[in-house]
């Protein structure tokens, strides 16, 4: 029996299809515990189905994720070869970065083997991690580790984070955004990671179908994972196979936010330098009109009550019309003949060459030309000269 399923991608939304990629029937319900002879009879095996999402591609199964009661989740310690590898790899992370004394949380630590490496490597390492159980075998390490999932507003004790690492957890979360959006939360401004999952490629490589498991809900590709970390609020940094292609390895960083003050400075800074040029123009008896009833000369005009004749605008269906908010009049160009002004300000990025071309070749205009497209205003030519 299929258990009650998602709907939905788990990465993007998209409605999953109805039919999956693979189904493979009476297969381990889990992976990580194993039945002693008195519970044989009531070992049973489950189906499985997996979906790829028509909207970002991403694989993944639609049942519930796969919950242990005593928080074994993966094999708690290394062989001699992995050992060797997670040293390096953690010793070049911390390198690369310069990490050196700073902090880095482990998201999904288990008994905090990896936390040992990380500590050797030079770090202030944390974990956090969903089981008590694996915890308490943490703390006797002598680590700082906090019970819970990571997830949007779930803040974690000691944070900010300069980097964070997370190996074979990503494919076992059931909503991928709210986790990678919890951990770069709990990152500082430009906070690097470091996030190993399976490789789907290598799946499909070696056809090995028997790879599925319901423990894993997810299955990336270089494509896919990329895609999770930009939706979850990271920059790619690059993201590698390695191990013979069996895993995708992440480097990414947590995506810094635009900078829009120097935006909400330059509405104060424009609206009172376009007063002033406005002023200026009504003193010396010249009128003034805009070309060009796009949004940006809408705005404006709402914004601070544009004092000018009119509006041109060379699409008919705008003309007779009136500006929202400001109630200009909007007019064909042929309105300089008959009701001509001094000073035409052109407003509508994208058409400012063809504009004056117009204004001056067939309107034949020779008054004040300015412009707001580059952002402030600037006069162009006063054809009066």
């Amino acid at each position: 029996m299929i258990e009650a399923r998602t709907a939905v991608c788990r990465l993007c939304e998209t409605p999953l299809p109805e039919k999956p990629v693979l189904r493979l029937a009476n297969v381990p319900a889990r992976i990580q515990t194993f039945p002693d002879p008195q519970a044989l009879a009531a070992d049973r095996g489950t189906d499985l189905e997996a979906f790829q999402c028509e909207g970002c591609g991403h694989v993944q199964l639609a049942s519930q994720p796969v919950i242990y009661s005593q928080g074994v989740t993966s094999t708690t310690r290394y062989s001699s070869t992995m050992l060797a590898f997670r040293r390096e790899q953690m010793r070049a992370f911390v390198a690369e970065h310069g990490l050196a004394k700073k902090s880095v949380l482990e998201v999904g630590c288990g008994d905090g083997h990896l936390l040992d490496i990380l500590r050797d490597a030079g770090v202030r390492a944390v974990g956090v991690d969903a089981s008590e159980k694996a915890l308490e075998i943490a703390r006797q390490h002598g680590h700082p580790v906090h019970l819970g999932y990571v997830r949007r507003g779930h803040r974690i004790a000691g944070g900010p984070f300069d980097a964070f690492v997370s190996n074979d957890v990503i494919e076992h979360v059931p909503d991928i955004k709210d986790f990678l959006q919890g951990v770069a939360h709990n990152l500082a401004p430009g906070g690097v990671g470091l996030v190993e999952t399976p490789s789907l490629e290598k799946v499909l490589e070696t056809r090995r179908f028997y790879d599925f498991m319901q423990d894993h809900l997810a299955y990336f590709t270089v494509d896919t994972l990329r895609l999770a970390f930009e939706l979850g609020g990271f920059e790619v940094v690059r993201i590698e196979r390695n191990r013979d292609g069996e895993n995708l390895t992440a480097i990414v960083r947590r995506r810094a936010a635009l900078d829009f003050a120097p935006l909400r400075a330059h509405e104060r800074e424009l609206v009172q330098n376009l007063g002033e040029f406005l002023r200026v123009q009504r003193a010396a008896g010249r009128r003034v009109a805009f070309w060009g009833a796009s949004i940006q000369t809408l705005t404006l005009a709402a914004l601070m009550e544009l004092d000018v004749a009119y509006v041109i605008d060379s699409a008919p269906y705008k003309q007779g019309q009136l500006t929202q908010v400001s109630h200009l009049p909007i007019v064909a160009p042929e309105r300089l003949k008959t009701d001509p002004v001094d000073v035409i300000v052109v407003n509508a990025p994208r058409y400012e060459d063809e504009i004056l071309r117009q204004i001056r070749e067939k309107e034949r205009f020779t008054g004040i030309v300015a412009s707001l497209v580059s952002g402030d205003i600037r006069v162009l030519g006063d054809g009066r000269a």
